[in-house]
């Protein structure tokens, strides 16, 4: 599978793609603005150089890929600004701090404490945007006074009993969802 340099948007769901087939043609997809991979069974890591090859993503959705295990280096994608990853519950962390994302927009995940595993702390404190979807359990909720910019909290589908208890904590929340 080759996909043109010029293609600036790719969705791969729910087919049996290899690692080895996924990276060969994503290095290829230099104009690649967005990527949604969804239920990919054999995915098990992007790693670092699949992402130098990416300077223009700006948007990197990972849904329903229970083998992967690795994302290496978010912070080669500069021009970042969404970032969802929900139900990868094999996902290894905590990534280094020069592997995390430095600054993204907006954030989407079914685990609050993923979040600072994946962004620096100058991507932390510049979280304008956090979605938590279909997630489980309330766990580590302190995590959330580290987003000094949230400006917009949601939550879909969650199974928990109660909201996080410090919301209030939350200073330049606007949008509660």
């Amino acid at each position: 599978l080759m996909l043109p340099a010029s293609m600036d948007r790719v969705i791969i769901s729910y087919c049996a793609i290899t690692d080895t087939v996924l990276h060969t043609s994503l290095r290829a997809s230099t104009s690649l603005f967005s990527l949604n991979l969804r239920g990919l069974p054999f995915l098990t890591e992007i790693p670092s150089e699949v992402m130098e090859s990416l300077p223009m993503l700006c948007d990197l959705s990972i849904d329903d890929c229970f083998q992967f295990k690795h994302l290496h280096g978010l912070s080669h994608l500069s021009r970042l600004q969404h970032l969802g990853i929900t139900k990868c519950p094999n996902l290894a962390t905590p990534l280094g701090e020069s592997d995390k994302a430095r600054v993204l927009h907006g954030i989407a995940t079914d685990d609050i404490p993923l979040v600072p595993q994946l962004l620096s702390r100058q991507g932390c404190s510049s979280l304008w945007i956090l979605r938590i979807d279909e997630s489980d359990q309330l766990r580590e909720e302190d995590i959330l006074q580290q987003f000094l910019s949230l400006n917009s909290l949601s939550f879909s589908c969650c199974k928990w009993t109660s909201l996080p208890d410090n919301l209030g904590t939350l200073t330049s929340l606007e949008h509660l969802c």
